[in-house]
């Protein structure tokens, strides 16, 4: 059986805000941990579920069965930012979800250090 894998960045978050303009994203005045998704951030995770739901991504019309609206399981790193941008693409009612370490960003700041569950 043919699988397709369909990557998405997560959306806008507090720390690509608060880093813009620095070099190569550091910034050094960041005390927060795993920054979460900004208004925007949330309002691009929302709209990417409704393309998703609707429309033909990747050559996949939204009832094929190797579109993104029918993935089998959703894979996120343990990062506040992806898990919210995949929460409201992919409601967790409708996708199996696996948390996984192995792909988060490897990136030495403040915010790569997951929260708990109980905190997104």
């Amino acid at each position: 059986m043919r699988r397709v894998l369909h990557l998405i960045r997560h959306a806008e978050s507090e720390f690509n805000v608060l880093s813009k303009g620095t070099l190569e994203g550091f910034c050094p005045s960041i005390t927060q941990l795993d920054a979460g998704l900004t208004p925007t951030g949330l309002q691009q995770a929302m709209n990417l579920g409704r393309s998703i739901q609707n429309e033909t991504i990747n050559s996949y019309h939204p009832e094929h069965a190797m579109s993104p609206k029918n993935s089998n399981v959703v894979i996120v790193s343990p990062l506040s930012r992806s898990i919210l941008t995949a929460l409201n693409a992919f409601p967790a009612d409708q996708y199996r979800y696996l948390v996984s370490a192995e792909i988060s960003e490897q990136v030495e700041n403040t915010t790569d250090l997951p929260l708990a569950k109980c905190g997104l």
